[in-house]
């Protein structure tokens, strides 16, 4: 302290002589002095005298004894009486003023001075009064002289010259003297120290000590007055709005706006439930808020009394022009984000929901992500937390977009991204931030790529972007490398085929990590292979196989020496994505007309670098602990390599097979290869399990353990068909894979089960992802199955149209070949075995080949892009467009029974489908011919089905049989196909063909009323109108196809009985417009007549379903009526309206009020017409109709009897009540 206080010198008593104001001095009327402006400040006139009155001589040392009281220097007796001789001047001549001044100039200086100090002026002057007095009668105190005890000091270098005091010092003095201090309430003591308190500084200076009890009231200076406080002054004034407006302003109003600061502020009484947070990002409790001192920096927002910030200031506060507070709330928001994203933070109220937290967070992030320093390094991190950290589960999921839907509804639509990625480019460029912010800006520019087509596209189209990436992360010379640098690069490779092709530049750049591997390059090495294996999937840069094949086998060696018991992780996916890579260059190098440029890579080059042997060595090092995923590598790759070898080897490449057999055989029968196809076979019946047993729970956990037991299991049932040899006796390796595959087994319980169905997954996105592998081993074990010969002609059948409900998006190639393979497996043989003995129907069996193309065409025609398949195969090399999912797709087309149906699309369609433009050169059908295939086809399905036994309990969910509206509906479109012919166009009619007419009534018998026992069978009914969405579309009622169905039959039907019965099941209560009825009863009634469709005939389940509810609409009832009275309605149209029409008349059916106005004149009407207008039978038939459930007609009881002559006495008119009765009584 004492180098940081300069000495203390007492001035001579001369300086300090006051000098008595001058009364020749301008005055103002009030009598008080005239202020004057000062030319210097008080800091430069404080320092001229210091300078005048610096000691030239060092200062003597004083004695420590009392001074004397004749001391000059003694201070308690000069200063008292100078001061009196002032105040007794300034009385005197103030006094002289006043009696100088008139009436009126007296009467206005007491009015400005009660202006200036209100209405209590008087009780000022009193207390000022009082307090002089007791100052006066007060017993003085002798002064001791600061010399007296003053030590000498050091001597400086400057000789005597006192130092300056310190700044904090003079701030310290300056504010004990010159600060104002108001205070009409008790300072309260601080109650908590929050523990997120900053440290003391190393040294505290010029602080002000805590004000205590003995302190008392500072006096105030205001212009042109001294208000001095009274320590009697009253304690309700402390606390109490209302008293100090009263004492102090009293002559204004109490709802006076400029008084509204000495209220308490309204956002201090109410309670806002919002959590608050620290400068750590830590929630603070709710009984802390309000008591936690000023100083822990947690009151700088607009609610000053409450600690903490909402999030809702922070996102303000991170707008800030100060870069510092803009770089610590970045800080804190990202915190908040991290604890968020951790659950802590799921119990408080936060005042938003999540997305909204992200998207604000997101804006707050994006408007400093160009800055450096410290607001740049936090503005990136928050970034990170908010998009690749939130969505660190979605980036697990390869192969699908994390958003490709609209813009506006993705996650980065708070994002401006051309602008963010001219920022990220230009931080790579200059690379000022710290290589840690630079990793993460590496990893959002990752995310980015995975988010849609649209990020991959804006990526692809900023200038610069991917080749500062480059030079950054993956610098040419010696130096760590990044190798997400090279996952950004294979995102967007896959994303498009195009985008592929704009990047096979900078993947042969990348050959270095292959050609000189270096251990400390691991993961860059592993990502080049799967770049590199993602562009030969578009059949682009395989000829970098040939070209670095020394390099590759090299590496090949290297790898397997890593392969031990304990290898690392990082050498097992550097071997993966050798071996992927190897594989899909095989696929490439099968068919060289596929790849581009054509003969890339050639099979010879296969061959003559033993890609073959490469992979059996791979196998051999490999035991029960080696990675189950590597294991399925290995025999997928060998399957690729049999498949073309097939093609391109000689006798169908026999010699590899029996080379891969003798191998591997020893491993799957005994060996670590079949340890691992069991773990795989039991993992996958534990996940099915699992998953039915409680079908609402689809965590990603259980699909990805579906999923990779499936991959496990599809890679050996691969190998098991490519290796069936043919015209051997000894044991074949696909022999060894069937007995532990469970083919039959998981064939048909795979696609019956409910994950197929689950809302958890199909309404989800990303989560179908997974079942690819699923939906693809079950072709790969039908394959298998027809191979092997397990399973009948029949069930093959079941098991394909099974397979095709699954068929998932990137197996389309496969569904095809399983639809072939369904086509040309329909022989006469079958149609015994099926039940068949028409001969009609055996004549079509040419026609059923013929349908291919239209399945083709329907599994295709809404395809915007072609998705590459799960397994590459050479037809999928040129073909595909991306190798992407989108993050939302629909359940299979095939889910439906009625797929078998397609082909009628396209005949009704005939003058706009494409398919007829693509149709084969030899393709040649009728268009009965089609139908006729068609409609064997679905009998041929159903049936198969049904012998099969596959109608479990879950059949109404998956719909493996076709429900009768369905069947309907199809039928329907068959009599459609006439619909807008001109009159002679063709020779026949479609439906009037004989073999077309049989083969209708055949699949719609099982569903009348008639066929209970195959009713049972039958799963839930959709409806007509769900039905119809499928050809129609959503835009397209099913009513407006119905009135074409209605007045194509009044036009052509020539009342043809199965026309006619297709006419009724619209006629169904189970759909509640009465549009379909009034169509048929009312503007078509005079068809009524050609209809007669018997009750067993009806394609129904329930004929209920036609009586209840009863009919209301008052202008279907007349038609109905009208059937009646006139004999227009037969057989079951006329029991549906003789229900509806009685029903509605005697209140024992319908269970109305009788008392009911509006129901009773209603049916008095009715009655009187049917009476009035029927015939005696008619009249008889409505007296004594009984009503109607399920098994037939209900007789009249007694009491019903009784109760319709109780109801008829009241009849307007006597006679038709009397011939009623009389009716009833027969």
């Amino acid at each position: 302290m004492a180098g940081l206080i300069g000495n203390i010198v007492e001035r001579k008593p001369g300086s300090l002589k006051p000098h008595a104001p001058s009364l020749t001095s301008a005055t103002s009327q009030n009598g008080f002095p005239v202020a004057k402006h000062r030319s210097q400040s008080a800091f430069a006139k404080a320092r001229q005298q210091a300078n005048a009155s610096r000691p030239q001589q060092p200062p003597p040392v004083a004695s420590s004894l009392p001074p004397s009281s004749s001391n000059g220097n003694d201070l308690s007796q000069t200063q008292p009486a100078q001061s009196d001789d002032w105040r007794t001047e300034m009385a005197q001549h103030n006094a002289a003023t006043v009696e100088q001044m008139t009436d009126d100039q007296r009467q206005r200086a007491v009015s400005e001075i009660f202006d200036i100090l209100g209405d209590g002026v008087g009780d000022l002057l009193k207390r000022a009064r009082e307090a002089r007095e007791r100052k006066d009668t007060s017993v003085s105190h002798p002064i001791v002289a600061p010399l007296a005890n003053l030590q000498p000091h050091a001597a400086s270098p400057e000789g005597s010259r006192p130092q300056t005091p310190t700044k904090s010092a003079l701030r310290s003095t300056f504010a004990r003297s010159n600060a104002k201090n108001v205070s009409f309430t008790n300072v309260q003591p601080q109650v908590h120290v929050y523990e997120s308190q900053p440290s003391s500084p190393r040294k505290v200076l010029g602080l002000l000590e805590p004000r205590t009890d003995v302190d008392g009231d500072v006096p105030v200076q205001v212009a042109r007055r001294v208000v001095l406080a009274d320590e009697s002054a009253d304690v309700a004034l402390k606390d109490d709005p209302e008293a100090i407006r009263q004492r102090f302003f009293p002559n204004e109003p109490a709802d006076n706006p400029a008084l509204e600061w000495m209220k308490p502020s309204d956002a201090a009484n109410s309670v806002d439930a919002r959590v608050r947070f620290d400068l750590h990002g830590r929630p603070i409790p709710p009984d802390q808020v309000d008591v936690l001192p000023s100083h822990l920096g947690l009151h700088h927002h607009s609610q000053g009394s409450r600690a903490g910030y909402t999030l809702e200031d922070l996102f303000l506060l991170s707008r800030s022009t100060v870069p510092a507070q803009r770089a610590s709330i970045l800080g804190i928001l990202a915190q908040i984000t991290r604890r968020l994203l951790l659950g802590e933070l799921d119990e408080h109220n936060l005042g938003a929901t999540r997305e909204q937290i992200r998207a604000s967070a997101l804006q707050s992030a994006a408007a400093s992500v160009a800055e450096s320093g410290s607001v740049g390094v936090r503005a990136v991190d928050l970034l990170y937390e908010t998009l690749v950290s939130w969505d660190d589960d979605l980036m697990a999921i390869e192969g699908v977009w994390i958003h490709d839907g609209p813009m506006e509804e993705s996650a980065l639509a708070p994002l401006t991204l051309p602008t963010l990625l001219v920022h990220v480019r230009l931080h790579f460029s200059q690379a000022v931030l710290p290589e840690e912010t630079l990793g993460q800006l590496l990893a959002i520019l990752h995310r980015l790529s995975r988010d849609s087509l649209v990020t991959c596209e804006a990526i692809m189209a900023t200038n610069g972007l991917l080749s500062a990436t480059m030079r950054h992360f993956l610098p040419v010379s010696p130096g760590s490398s990044n190798a997400q640098a090279i996952a950004v690069l294979r995102q967007l490779a896959a994303s498009s085929r195009e985008h592929a092709s704009a990047l096979v530049d900078s993947a042969e750049m990348l050959l270095r990590y292959v050609a000189v591997f270096d251990p400390a390059q691991v993961d860059a090495t592993t990502e080049t292979l799967y770049l590199y294996a993602t562009l030969a999937r578009y059949g682009l840069t395989s000829s970098l196989a040939g070209l670095a094949a020394q390099h590759l086998s090299k590496l090949g060696q290297t790898i397997r020496t890593k392969l031990g018991s304990d290898a690392e992780p990082a050498y097992i996916s550097l071997a993966r994505a050798f071996i992927q890579a190897l594989e899909v260059w095989v696929v490439c190098a099968t068919d060289p007309h596929k790849t581009t440029p054509d003969h890339d890579l050639i099979w010879s080059q296969v061959v003559g670098l033993e890609w073959m042997k490469e992979l059996l060595m791979f196998a051999s090092v490999l035991g029960v602990a080696a990675s189950a995923q590597l294991h399925a590598d290995i025999w997928s790759a060998l399957a690729a390599v049999l498949d073309g070898s097939r093609v391109n080897s000689p006798r169908a490449g026999e010699a590899d097979k029996e080379e891969i057999t003798v191998a591997l055989l020893s491993g799957f029968q005994s060996g670590a290869e079949r340890t691992v196809l069991r773990n795989a076979v039991e993992g996958l019946n534990d996940a099915l399990q699992a998953l039915a047993t409680n079908s609402a729970d689809t965590s990603l956990a259980r699909l990805h353990s579906l999923s990779r037991h499936s991959r496990v299991l599809l890679a050996a049932v691969r190998l098991a068909g490519s290796a069936q040899q043919t015209g051997t006796t000894q044991q074949s390796l696909a022999e060894a894979i069937q007995n532990d595959g469970d083919i039959a087994g998981l064939l048909f319980s795979i696609p019956v089960h409910s994950l197929w169905t689950s809302s958890a997954i199909w309404e989800q996105p990303h989560r179908h992802v997974l079942l690819r592998p699923v939906s693809h081993l079950v072709f790969a074990l039908l394959n298998l199955a027809r191979a092997r010969q397990v399973l009948s002609a029949a069930n093959i059948i079941a098991a394909t149209s099974a397979a095709l409900a699954i068929v998932h998006s990137g197996v389309e190639e496969i569904a095809i070949a399983a639809i072939h393979n369904l086509l040309q497996g329909v022989s006469a043989d079958l149609l015994e075995v099926l039940g068949y003995s028409n001969p009609s129907s055996i004549t079509s069996l040419s026609t059923i080949k013929e349908l291919e193309p239209f399945f083709v065409h329907e599994l295709y025609k809404s395809k915007e892009r072609s998705l590459s398949t799960y397994v590459t195969t050479p037809q999928s090399l040129p073909t595909s467009t991306t190798q992407i999912m989108s993050s939302r797709v629909s359940a299979s087309r095939f889910r439906a029974a009625d797929w078998p149906l397609w082909p009628l699309n396209s005949l009704l369609k005939s003058g706009s489908s494409s398919v007829f433009s693509n149709l084969p050169r030899d393709w040649d059908a009728s268009e009965t011919e089609i139908t006729r295939g068609t409609l064997l086809l679905v009998q041929v399905i159903q049936r198969s089905i049904i012998q099969a036994d596959l109608l479990t309990a879950d059949v109404s969910t998956h719909r493996l049989r076709i429900s009768r509206s369905e069947v309907v509906f199809g039928c329907m479109r068959v009599f459609m196909l006439e619909h807008g012919q001109e009159a002679g166009g063709q020779d026949q009619e479609v439906f009037r063909d004989t073999v077309v007419d049989a083969l209708m009534r055949d699949l719609l018998r099982p569903f009348t009323l008639g066929n209970q026992s195959a009713n049972a069978a039958v799963g839930d009914d959709l409806g007509l109108e769900t039905v119809a969405t499928r050809y129609l579309g959503p835009d397209t009622p099913f009513y407006q196809f119905y009135s074409d169905f209605v007045a194509l039959y009044d036009a052509i039907s020539f009342a043809h009985p199965l026309f006619g019965a297709l006419l009724i099941p619209s006629l169904s209560m189970r759909y509640t417009s009465p549009d379909y009825r009034r169509l048929l009863f009312c503007d078509h009634a005079e068809m009524l007549a050609h209809i007669r469709v018997a009750a067993p005939n009806v394609l129904s389940g329930d004929a209920m379903e036609f009586m209840q509810p009863l009919e209301d609409n008052a202008e279907v009832l007349g038609g109905m009526l009208g059937g009646l009275v006139k004999a227009t309605a037969h057989d079951f149209v006329r029991a549906v309206c003789l229900h509806h029409i009685a029903s509605q008349i005697w209140p024992d059916i319908s269970g109305n009020q009788e008392n009911d106005e509006k129901v009773r004149a209603r049916a008095v009407a009715l009655l009187s017409a049917a009476v009035t207008q029927g015939d005696l039978a008619t009249i008889r038939e409505v007296a004594t109709y009984g009503g109607c459930t399920t098994s037939g007609l209900l007789p009249l009881t007694t009491q019903a009897k009784t109760s319709r002559q109780a109801w008829l006495e009241t009849f307007p008119d006597r006679r038709v009540a009397e011939r009623l009765c009389g009716l009833l009584m027969e």
